[in-house]
C-alpha cells in the first residue's frame, strides 16, 4: 500500500506491487492535500495486470491538450473510492474522469467530471459491467463547437456492458454548446439497473436537453428526481 500526501505530481502515476516513483503500490491513498495533475497522459494508470485499488480525497486530473487523457484508467478492473475531485482532461476531444476496462466498483461522495472539448466525455465509463454507488456529483464534460459546428456533450455515466447504479446524489449529462445537444445522464448500452433516490438529469443544451437515462433493457427504480 502507498500514500500521496502534501504533494502534487505532474506525471502519470502507475499502480504496481512496490513503490518506485512514479509507480505506487496498490492500494493507493491520496489524502486531501495530495494531487495528481498531469500535463500529458492518464492521471493514474492501473497497468495491464492486477486489480487496482484507489482511495482518493484529493485531486486527480488527466492531461489536457489535443490528445487528452482520462483521470483514472484501470485496465484489469478494481475499486475506487472518491471523496475528492476526479476530472478527465479537456481539449479538442475530452477524456473520461474514470474508465474501468474489466469491471469493478466505484463509490463516490465527491465530484467526478468528464473533460470538455468539441466533444465532451463521460464522467465514468465501465466497459464490461460493474457497480457504482453515488452520493456526490457525477457529470459529463461540456461540448463545444468547431467552426460553428456544435459537438456533443458527454454522458454522466456510460455502462457499455451492463451493471448497476445506486444513486443518492446527482448524476447529469454535460452541457451542450450553442445549438449543441446536452449529454445523457446515464446510458446503459446493453442493459442494467438504476436505483435512484437522488437526481438524474440530462445536460442542458443549446439544441436539445439530453435524456435522463437511456439504454437497452433499462430498469429504472426511481424514488428521487428524474428530469
Amino acid at each position: 500500500m502507498s500514500t500521496i500526501n502534501s504533494k502534487t505530481i505532474t506525471q502519470t502515476v502507475t499502480l504496481g506491487a512496490v513503490n518506485s516513483f512514479p509507480t505506487y503500490a496498490s492500494p493507493l491513498t491520496i489524502t486531501s492535500t495530495g494531487a495528481i495533475l498531469t500535463y500529458a497522459g492518464v492521471g493514474i494508470d492501473g497497468g495491464a495486470t492486477g486489480l487496482g485499488s484507489i482511495d482518493n480525497a484529493g485531486r486527480i486530473r488527466g492531461g489536457n491538450g489535443y490528445n487528452t487523457s482520462a483521470g483514472i484508467v484501470l485496465s484489469a478492473g478494481g475499486d475506487i473510492s472518491n471523496s475528492g475531485v476526479i476530472t478527465g482532461g479537456g481539449g479538442y476531444t475530452g477524456a473520461a474522469g474514470i474508465v474501468l476496462l474489466a469491471g469493478g466498483d466505484i463509490s463516490n461522495s465527491g465530484v467526478i467530471t468528464g473533460g470538455g472539448g468539441y466533444a465532451g466525455a463521460a464522467g465514468i465509463v465501465l466497459l464490461t459491467g460493474g457497480d457504482i454507488s453515488n452520493s456526490g456529483a457525477i457529470t459529463g464534460g461540456p461540448g463545444g463547437s468547431d467552426v460553428g459546428n456544435p459537438g456533443p456533450a458527454g454522458d454522466g455515466i456510460l455502462l457499455s456492458g451492463g451493471g448497476s447504479i445506486v444513486n443518492m446524489g446527482a448524476i447529469q449529462g454535460g452541457a451542450g454548446a450553442f445549438y449543441g445537444d446536452g449529454g445523457t445522464g446515464i446510458v446503459l448500452a446493453t442493459g442494467g439497473s438504476i436505483a435512484n433516490t437522488g437526481t438524474i438529469a440530462g445536460g442542458l443544451g443549446g439544441g436539445y436537453r439530453g435524456a435522463a437515462a437511456d439504454g437497452a433493457g433499462l430498469v429504472l427504480s426511481a424514488g428521487g428526481v428524474v428530469t
